[in-house]
């Protein structure tokens, strides 16, 4: 695992939170894909597991971790645009 691969998934959590409105109690996002606005505080907690992970060498755990990073941090399939 490499600081450009966690790089890579910090960009990620910024540029899914760039797109978060907190409007009342609720979140509302500037698009209307559901599988990009879902999990954006989930992604954000693994990555911080990923590093966690990376520094101290549970290198197991972070081939996990990057592994659902990937799948919810590539490009949706799903969106209009």
């Amino acid at each position: 695992m490499t600081q450009e691969k966690l790089i890579h998934y910090r960009k990620c959590v910024i540029n899914k939170l760039l797109k978060l409105q907190i409007e009342g109690c609720s979140l509302k996002f500037d698009n209307d894909c559901d599988d990009c606005n879902k999990d954006v505080l989930f992604i954000n907690a693994l990555v911080n597991q990923l590093e966690y992970c990376m520094n101290n060498k549970l290198t197991k755990e972070a081939e996990t971790i990057d592994k659902l990073l990937s799948k919810r941090c590539g490009k949706c399939n799903q969106c209009p645009d």
